[in-house]
C-alpha cells in the first residue's frame, strides 16, 4: 500500500504540497490498518483461548488480558463497517472497539481548544510575518544571481527561527 502511495506521488503528483499531503495520508491509513489488524488478531486470541477452555483460571487470564471497557463489544460483535468507519474517520492512530466518549458534548473544553487553536494560529502568523517574509525577500536577489555562500547564510538564517 506505501509502495503503491509512494510510485503514484513520485511519478504522477508534481506538486510538493499535494504529494505530501497524499504521502502523509497513505502513511496515516497504513498506521491505522495495521492498528486494526493487531488488536483485532490480539482479541481474536483472547476470545479463541476463553471459548476454547471452560476453566476458571483460563476465564480469569483472559480478563486480565482485556481490558473491562471491552467487554461492551465483545471481539466478534466488533467487526461491523459502522466500528471500522467510526475508527477510520476519528482523530487517532490506535484502535479500540470502544472509545470512552461522555454523554453530552462539554462546550467549555471545546471553546478552550478553539481559543488555543486562534492563537497558535496568530503566533505562526506573526513569526512568518516578522522574520520569515523579510528574509525570504531579502533573499531572492542571491538565489537570482546564484551566490551558493550567500543562498547558505540565508538558508541558516531561515532555520533558526523555528529554534
Amino acid at each position: 500500500m506505501l509502495v503503491i502511495a509512494t510510485y503514484v506521488v513520485y511519478y504522477y503528483i508534481h506538486n510538493p504540497g499535494l504529494a505530501s499531503f497524499a504521502q502523509l495520508h497513505a502513511v496515516i491509513v497504513w498506521l491505522k490498518v495495521c492498528s486494526y489488524a493487531f488488536t483485532n488478531r490480539d482479541m481474536r486470541h483472547a476470545y479463541v483461548n476463553t471459548a476454547g477452555a471452560s476453566s476458571a483460571t483460563n476465564s480469569l487470564e483472559s480478563s486480565d488480558v482485556l481490558p473491562s471497557l471491552y467487554k461492551s463489544c465483545s471481539y466478534p460483535n466488533n467487526i461491523t463497517l459502522a466500528n471500522l468507519s467510526y475508527f477510520w474517520w476519528a482523530p487517532t492512530l490506535v484502535y479500540q472497539p470502544v472509545y470512552p466518549s461522555t454523554e453530552r458534548i462539554r462546550w467549555d473544553f471545546v471553546a478552550r481548544r478553539a481559543v488555543e487553536f486562534f492563537i497558535l494560529c496568530v503566533v505562526i502568523f506573526v513569526a512568518c510575518a516578522q522574520y520569515a517574509v523579510p528574509l525570504l525577500q531579502n533573499s531572492l536577489d542571491s538565489i537570482t544571481h546564484l551566490a551558493p555562500l550567500a543562498i547558505l547564510e540565508r538558508i541558516l538564517k531561515l532555520s533558526t527561527i523555528s529554534l
